[in-house]
């Protein structure tokens, strides 16, 4: 119950603060807005407090699980509300409720401090205390896709020039990539029939993730590095028309040429073209290697923490 009441209890300050009197006069509207911020960081300063609960040493007899609640939400399809606490994930709790209370505290130098502007910044802790504590993708998913919500109210009402057009950009491509990842992971459960996080780790240890993933790739009759190889090529030809919509057919071949603007220029341009379809060509394959081996690190990393 002690994560559960960390997880509700910012969104109850928000509810709060929301109905907070106040809402005449511009007089009391304003009194209301330097109320409901001191308020805020009060509030703040309970979720601080139950972090620093969960970390204190006890019997953790559950692979260093220092906190845990879990409800069946669809147990035909293995989807269930799950959320834990670990060593790693603590640290996170913890600087999320810090960050949250220094920045509570230091908005109304700004001139930040209305009820509104608080309990977004409440919405959006809570919201970033279930992503870091989520057992489950479904979870973790619905987490991730709600801090959009505060974050684009907060960029769009009080963030300034071109606050309107930065706002629609972040909540679409955040959007987006959460599609995105919302795709992969259904990849993943019809693959290897699961989205706990737990059990994704302990089968990623004993290299059966990648056995069953490759498998099911494999079954659609093309291979994953047919499917990824078709991809990235895809992204190469969307790259160079790009290039070729925004500069034209002669801008884009003048800056392969190296852009000349003079006498030298122009003699250098023909080993300067050369040089720049070259490089091209071996960006895609430099930057593969750098996510692969970005992502092997990572992958490496994870299952060490795993398997302490």
């Amino acid at each position: 119950m002690l994560l559960l009441s960390l997880l509700l209890f910012p969104l109850l300050g928000a509810v709060i603060l929301t109905a907070l009197p106040g809402a005449g006069r511009r007089g009391s509207r304003e009194s209301a807005g330097v109320g409901g911020g001191r308020f805020a960081i009060a509030w703040a300063v309970i979720p601080l407090a139950l972090v620093v609960i969960m970390g204190i040493p006890h019997p953790t007899p559950d692979h260093g699980v220092l906190a845990s609640w879990s409800l069946d939400w669809i147990p035909s399809a293995n989807i269930k509300l799950a959320f834990s606490v670990d060593g790693i994930s603590w640290v996170f709790l913890l600087l999320t409720a810090l960050v949250t209370m220094f920045a509570l505290a230091i908005s109304p130098r700004f001139g930040l401090g209305s009820r509104g502007y608080c309990a977004l910044i409440l919405v959006m802790q809570s919201m970033l205390f279930g992503v870091f504590t989520a057992g489950h993708f479904i979870p973790f998913f619905l987490c991730w896709e709600m801090t959009l919500i505060p974050s684009y109210l907060l960029i769009r009402l009080w963030g300034g020039d071109g606050a309107t057009r930065a706002a629609m950009r972040f909540f679409i491509v955040t959007l987006f990539g959460g599609v995105c990842m919302l795709l992969g992971f259904l990849a993943l459960q019809i693959s290897v029939g699961t989205m706990d996080f737990a059990e994704l780790t302990e089968m990623a240890a004993n290299k059966e993730l990648a056995a069953s993933v490759g498998a099911a790739l494999e079954s659609t009759g093309y291979g994953g590095h047919y499917l990824l190889t078709i991809i990235a090529i895809c992204v190469f030809l969307y790259v160079q028309y790009t290039g070729i919509r925004r500069n034209g057919i002669g801008g884009y071949f003048h800056h392969l040429a190296g852009s000349p603007k003079d006498v030298v220029g122009w003699c250098l341009s023909p080993l300067m073209f050369l040089l720049e379809v070259v490089g091209e060509l071996i960006k895609p394959m430099s930057l593969s290697l750098r996510l692969f081996g970005n992502i092997f690190g990572e992958d490496t990393l994870l299952a060490v923490f795993a398997l302490l």
